[in-house]
């Protein structure tokens, strides 16, 4: 799902009502840059302690664990 940093930081409650204490989220963004940005948010703000920022975003995923994707 997406949601941006923007709304993120406007609705956080809206992150809480789609998360369970069972299920882990990985947050991403192209860079990584805004995903380490909400990641801190999330785990500062709101009572949610499953969150991983996932380092390097999209850009990273795709040079280390699949390179056939496009790079947007």
């Amino acid at each position: 799902m997406n949601i941006p940093l923007k709304k993120l930081m406007e609705d956080p409650e809206h992150i809480k009502k789609l998360t369970s204490e069972k299920t882990t989220v990985y947050v991403m963004c192209r860079r990584g840059n805004a995903s380490k940005e909400a990641t801190e948010f999330i785990l500062k703000n709101l009572d949610i302690h499953n969150v991983k920022n996932v380092q390097g975003g999209i850009s990273e995923y795709i040079n280390i664990i699949d390179p056939s994707l496009p790079i947007y």
